[in-house]
């Protein structure tokens, strides 16, 4: 009896002539091998996309723009600031009036929390403190009178702030307080400086305070001294050391001064190009925004230029945000600034990074004060009879791609240069986020590694392949396969994660 024909199947197409016939398990096998490799190489890329997809959410708000939002304005019952400040918090706001009181409001109702009277005698004019809760108040014999605000902050059921009025302190300029043209003021518990221009020279009144810390006795010690000013200086600003004087007259040029125990030296001239309206000393006291009567803005470095000579030097600016600057309000942490134009603009920026974090409308006519509060979120501008808050949503002001990628003028750095320095010591650091020099040292790690991971590999694999005993062999090739295909973040990753903690 002849056998049945053979059925040939698809597997007997792609075999040659003399090779055995592939099971059916096998081939199903090898399907399935090569689904799970197409699944894997797909699910490979779909991770890529996620892991890309990832990191740009999560980098996408470091240049997202600041949120500035305006609150419901505040009715003040009496009293129309002329300096403002503002409770840490923004639970209150403290304001120096021009009858002579300094009061403290409520920065919800706007009811009176604290009112006293350090200068009853109507002062010729009210200062406040860059940055801080401070008064400087003129009076017409020429004192003047510096007020600061304490807050106390106690919790139980809820958070409870509690300000306070220290006793003022008060300096002679021994001249009519008529005389004087502009006023800088710096208090600390240890000295107080403030510096006047009075017809052609500066007046610089000092008050110094050493306390016994055994015996608690208070010595104190006041110093007066002057030096001449340039011609058509109009507006002063100190330092929070009190060792430089910052000025600027309306023809553009801007002055710096070194304060000693033996009077002013200087001063260091540069030319702005446009008059100043307006000057702050931002965190830390080494940077100097400068408002310009176009509605520009500028920050400035007293920069060392040699072993005896210094000299101002412009490191960023911004363009025109409308009218004249009126006020600048520097934050207590980091670069950011607030800048108050006359026509109620309000504009929020970086200095570091050069970024125009916002701008817009303050609604504000007239407006009369300005405060940043120290945490940078918020903001009052006063204008007669009422003061309107601003919420502010600002948490990566110091980032920007020119701050990643380009060349920045960081602080006491003699040109704009790429570093990397993320954190600092303290509020004053400032940040420097360049990723150049992080991208040049992986590429030169990457070219050193390969200069000798190259010659090694090569002579690796030719022993491998032609040299060393079948036996070895077939242990170290699949040993090296299996490496190759793990990818070397795996490798590092689970080194640091296990090897070196044994180390």
């Amino acid at each position: 009896m002849e056998p049945a024909p053979r059925v040939e199947t698809r597997a007997d197409l792609h075999r040659s002539p003399g090779q055995a016939v592939t099971s059916r398990p096998r081939l199903w096998l090898d399907r399935a091998a090569g689904w799970v490799v197409r699944a894997g190489g797909i699910g490979v890329g779909l991770s890529l996309v996620a892991i890309l997809a990832f990191l740009v959410i999560e980098t996408a708000p470091l240049l997202r723009a600041a949120r500035v939002a305006a609150g419901t304005a505040l009715a003040l019952p009496s009293g129309q600031p002329l300096a403002l400040a503002a409770e840490e918090r923004l639970s209150q706001i403290a304001g120096a009036s021009a009858d002579g009181h300094v009061r403290v409001y409520d920065a919800s109702t706007g009811a009176v929390q604290l009112d006293v009277a350090p200068a009853p005698d109507a002062p010729l004019s009210v200062t406040g403190v860059s940055g801080e809760s401070t008064f400087a108040l003129l009076e017409p014999d020429g004192r003047v009178v510096v007020q600061p605000i304490a807050w106390t902050v106690a919790y139980g059921a809820k958070r409870t702030v509690t300000p306070a009025a220290p006793a003022p302190l008060e300096l002679a300029l021994e001249l009519p307080g008529s005389d004087v043209r502009a006023l800088a003021v710096r208090s600390t518990p240890k000295l107080t400086t403030v510096v006047a221009l009075a017809g052609d020279g500066l007046v610089i009144a000092r008050k110094s305070v050493n306390e016994n810390a055994f015996s608690g006795e208070r010595e104190e010690k006041s110093a007066r001294q002057t030096a001449p000013a340039p011609a058509g200086l109009a507006l002063l600003a100190l330092d929070p050391d009190q060792r430089t004087l910052y000025g600027a007259d309306g023809s553009g040029r801007l002055f710096a001064w070194e304060l000693g125990d033996d009077g002013a030296h200087g001063p260091d001239v540069a030319d702005a190009g446009v008059p100043a309206t307006a000057l702050a000393l931002l965190v830390g006291g080494r940077s100097l925004a400068v408002g310009h009567a176009d509605g520009s803005l500028s920050v400035w470095f007293h920069l060392r230029a040699g072993r005896a000579r210094t000299e101002l030097v412009r490191a960023h600016a911004f363009g025109s945000q409308g009218a004249a600057i009126r006020a600048l309000a520097p934050s207590g942490r980091g670069r950011s600034f607030l800048a108050l134009g006359e026509d109620g603009a309000l504009g929020l920026y970086h200095s570091t990074s050069e970024r125009v974090l916002w701008r817009g409308a303050s609604g504000v006519t007239g407006p009369a004060a300005l405060a940043f509060s120290a945490r940078g979120d918020g903001a009052f501008v006063a204008q007669a009879g009422a003061v309107h808050p601003f919420a502010i949503s600002n948490p990566y002001p110091e980032v920007s791609l020119s701050a990643l990628f380009a060349r920045v003028w960081y602080e006491d750095y003699p040109e704009p240069a790429f570093v990397w320095q993320s954190t600092g010591g303290s509020e004053e650091a400032e940040s420097k986020l360049s990723l150049t020099p992080l991208a040049f040292g992986t590429l030169k790690g990457t070219l050193y590694a390969l200069f000798f991971a190259i010659p090694l590999g090569i002579l690796g694999a030719v022993y491998t392949s032609q040299v060393m005993d079948p036996r070895l062999q077939s242990w170290v090739k699949p040993v090296v396969e299996i490496m190759a295909s793990l990818p070397s973040v795996v490798l590092g990753f689970l080194a640091g994660l296990w090897l070196a903690p044994r180390q």
